[in-house]
């Protein structure tokens, strides 16, 4: 698990994140099947330039509805395939004031977010709340 810390850490998040994006094509029908031919005609370089919203890359999920989360601490995003929306901790309210330290998506399409000092935001429907007394399944 280190190793994967650490390689997300220097630089090789961009690339795990390419990487999922491609599985994500894959598994939608979109590519048939991904060869080199097909990675060297898809792949994108996502970094801050292009709208992520930080340098490190500390978890990627893909939720029910297709998009891919990012976790880079203090932010959040949300990638759609084109371009990145970012939830900054402290402008959203059950997230305010903490780091986002893991991400997962649950079989219901719910991001769960585990927060600094064990504090849990999930985000159902489109909003971020605090879940009563729930688990992901």
């Amino acid at each position: 698990m280190g190793a994967v810390r650490h390689a997300l850490q220097n630089g090789w998040g961009i690339l795990c994140l390419t990487a999922l994006w491609a599985c994500a094509r894959s598994a939608t029908g979109e590519i048939d099947t991904i060869t080199p031919f097909d990675l060297n005609q898809s792949v994108r370089h996502w970094g801050v330039d292009e709208g992520l919203p930080g340098e490190r890359v500390y978890g990627v999920v893909q939720t029910a509805d297709g998009y891919l989360w990012v976790n880079t601490g203090d932010r959040i995003a949300r990638f759609n395939g084109r371009e990145f929306r970012s939830y900054h901790v402290q402008t959203v309210p059950p997230l305010a004031d903490t780091v986002v330290r893991k991400i997962t998506a649950s079989s219901d399409g719910d991001l769960w977010l585990l927060m600094r000092r064990d504090k849990i935001v999930v985000r159902r429907g489109g909003e971020f709340v605090h879940p009563r007394g729930a688990v992901p399944q």
